[in-house]
């Protein structure tokens, strides 16, 4: 009997590590600062941001400016600041962003060249009229059209009359952020310090989330060699640079879908690697965009990113699957399309596999994340029903999760440090 484990960034945040987005802006604020974009010269071919990553490359600069921004920083940062925000917008969705900026793109680079591009931004940024930050949308516009300007300056100032891809550069700023991201994992998040205590086996966060997942593992009586693990967190488990704790196998079935930190043997700490965030490519198809904006979307899509990496790892789905354990993910859209490809190999339908979806304090404390949890589960089943039968039996589609219950394949369990309890309600 075999088992796959889903793992997702709740897990790092049930053993309190500080891997949630906002965390990582934060560092990102005190290294790197702010700057007030609209309040630049107001000459076309100037930005704000131009004139502070000059101004932060003098000598006597005491900031980071220029050594530290990059599009995405610039404008998750704004998007933090904003005064007003629209609800719409969730600001820590990087995935939704992204997707956000890209179609945002498009309403001022579409068959532009350089020099009508400033023409069509139109750089009116130093005119304030007292009430441009009304909206968030305002706000994130203002940032756009000071950076289109500030690549004038910075790229383009020999090519003023070239074709620019501004996906291309969107897509090398976006490696550009992930690899801070990386940075900050390695400087807070996994530190030096840390990893001494979990190699000594003194408990500490790193500690705890290795026992939450030996916790899960061992569940229903699973051994490691019948576990594989889908992790969507970047940061290692069970690597200890050669010390052996009695759960190291595992670590060879952990697949890090979205990249991961690498170990730096020699002096016993994790160095930056490849981190990936991109856009669930379920979402990239649709009939009424344009050809321009569908032709360049696939390059930020998760799978073509992943395919471009040099992560070699993989599972293996053609194992006897029975039992699919979630512990710690929202089972958002942006990774539906694995989850899809997951429950379409192992015939969820047709099959006896088994679902258990885990919990810890942070549901357990709380009736309003609980039933957040609960709603997340009955969107992931609900919309997998209704994509997988929507073109043979729409019957079949809507009674899955009645049909997983009645024949007891969806179960929720609690979790802790201590060991797993059945919930009663399951």
């Amino acid at each position: 009997m075999e088992q796959l484990i889903v793992i997702g960034n709740g897990l790092d945040l049930a053993a309190g590590l500080q891997t949630k987005y906002d965390d990582f802006f934060r560092w990102l604020k005190n290294n790197m600062g702010e700057i007030d974009y609209t309040r630049g010269s107001g000459n076309i071919g100037f930005s704000s941001i131009y004139n502070e990553v000059e101004s932060s490359k003098k000598d006597n600069s005491t900031t980071k400016f220029a050594e530290m921004f990059d599009f995405w920083s610039g404008w998750f940062l704004t998007i933090n600041g904003a005064e007003f925000i629209d609800d719409s917008i969730e600001w820590n969705d990087v995935e939704n962003q992204i997707d956000n900026v890209l179609r945002r793109l498009l309403k001022y680079s579409e068959n532009l060249k350089y020099k009508s591009l400033l023409d069509s931004v139109k750089y009116s940024i130093g005119e304030d009229d007292g009430n441009w930050r009304k909206s968030f949308k305002d706000s994130v516009d203002h940032y756009f059209q000071d950076w289109l300007c500030y690549l004038g300056n910075e790229k383009f100032v020999e090519k003023r009359d070239e074709e620019i891809d501004f996906y291309k550069i969107l897509l090398d700023e976006l490696n550009k952020f992930e690899a801070k991201f990386a940075q900050y994992l390695c400087d807070e998040v996994i530190s030096e310090q840390k990893v001494s205590q979990l190699i000594r086996e003194i408990p500490n966060e790193l500690y705890d989330r290795r026992k939450l997942l030996e916790n899960i593992t061992q569940d229903e009586s699973f051994s490691l060699d019948d576990t594989q693990v889908l992790n969507f967190n970047y940061t290692p488990i069970f690597k200890v640079f050669g010390v052996e704790q009695g759960f190291e196998k595992l670590e060879e079935k952990i697949r890090y879908i979205h990249g991961s930190l690498k170990e730096d043997v020699e002096n016993k700490k994790y160095v930056p690697d490849q981190v990936i965030f991109g856009i669930d490519d379920t979402a990239l198809i649709d009939d009424d965009e344009s050809d321009l904006l569908r032709e360049n979307l696939y390059r930020f899509g998760k799978t073509y990113r992943i395919m471009n990496s040099e992560d070699e790892s993989s599972l293996d789905l053609n194992r006897k699957i029975e039992m699919i354990k979630f512990y710690g993910h929202s089972l958002n859209s942006a990774d539906y399309a694995y989850f899809q490809s997951i429950f379409d190999k192992v015939d969820l339908y047709g099959s006896n596999v088994e679902l258990y979806f885990y919990y810890g304090d942070f549901e357990k404390d709380n009736s309003e994340n609980q039933s957040k949890f609960m709603d997340r589960i009955y969107k992931l089943i609900g919309t997998y029903g209704q994509n997988t039968f929507k073109n043979t039996s729409e019957i079949k589609g809507k009674n899955l999760l009645h049909k997983l219950l009645l024949e007891g394949r969806i179960k929720t369990r609690y979790v802790s440090t201590t060991g797993v309890v059945a919930d009663p309600k399951s």
